[in-house]
């Protein structure tokens, strides 16, 4: 199953659970180059906190926020009655 190479441990079974559905709607190239703008989001976000215990809450709210929007957006494009 593809999953982003840099998260939380504690968000694997949501992203296990995300990406099943991402997959789903638009097919594995496109999960894999979310995966990938997942990871990059996690790093800068991770980076551009300056307080250490607030590095990974940070970079989770970030990534894992796209995400979701990400998704809702492709679920409801994907329902779109076709002409």
């Amino acid at each position: 199953m593809i999953m982003p190479k840099v998260r939380h441990k504690h968000d694997e079974r949501w992203l296990d659970e995300k990406f099943t559905e991402l997959v789903g709607i638009t097919g594995l190239n496109h999960g894999k180059a979310i995966a990938e703008k997942y990871s990059a989001v996690y790093e800068v976000e991770y980076e551009l906190e300056s307080t250490e215990h607030k590095k990974h809450n940070r970079a989770r709210h970030e990534a894992n926020s796209r995400l979701v929007k990400v998704i809702r957006g492709l679920r409801a494009k994907a329902q779109l009655p076709t002409a």
